[in-house]
């Protein structure tokens, strides 16, 4: 596991609303914006050297003064359920699921 660090304090808001938009694409990523904290749970087979090569978004984000570190394991989440509208509810939201040895980027500033 390496951390990539590049010092830069200043992250501008319209920087964060593109990083935002751009990591929306994976699912169930966690956006913590008030605890200056992105938890990625990459697609299977992910390779931390590719994402870190010229051109690829882990580069991008050092390069943008974001932190970028990698872990792989486990991630954990909870569902959001689905509407039932002949009972007018969320059924199955909050059951806990795991998606079994992802590479996980923690982006933090």
């Amino acid at each position: 596991m390496k951390r990539y660090i590049k010092s830069t304090n200043n992250i501008s808001p319209e920087l964060l609303m593109q990083t935002k938009d751009m990591l929306s694409c994976f699912k169930h990523t966690n956006f913590d914006i008030d605890n200056h904290r992105i938890v990625v749970p990459l697609y299977p087979g992910a390779i931390e050297d590719d994402l870190m090569q010229e051109g690829m978004l882990g580069k991008w984000l050092v390069d943008n003064g974001f932190d970028v570190s990698f872990t792989t394991g486990d991630y954990e989440y909870l569902t959001k359920g689905r509407f039932n509208a002949r009972a007018m509810r969320r059924e199955g939201a909050g059951d806990k699921r795991y998606l079994r040895n992802r590479l996980i980027m923690t982006i933090t500033w």
